[in-house]
């Protein structure tokens, strides 16, 4: 008898789990990051910011150039 009853008790936790498992999971789906979005937004990010150093890296040589034209 005490052996069956701790076999119903260690079936209970192990369901207890597996349904806390579920509702960890439901609730990071619902308030969790989406990996891809955040790649995908880092990758633009990235190509916006090499946009912007070439720019500057443009104005820079022509600053250089009205500089030296100057001289």
């Amino acid at each position: 008898a005490l052996g069956q009853n701790l076999n119903v008790v260690n079936d209970s936790l192990d369901n207890q789990k597996i349904v806390e498992t579920m509702i960890r999971r439901q609730r990071d789906s619902i308030s969790g990051v989406s990996l891809d979005e955040e790649m995908t937004d880092l990758l633009r990010f990235q190509r916006a910011f090499q946009a912007s150093a070439k720019l500057i890296s443009t104005v820079d040589e022509m600053l250089e150039i009205v500089m030296s034209l100057k001289r």
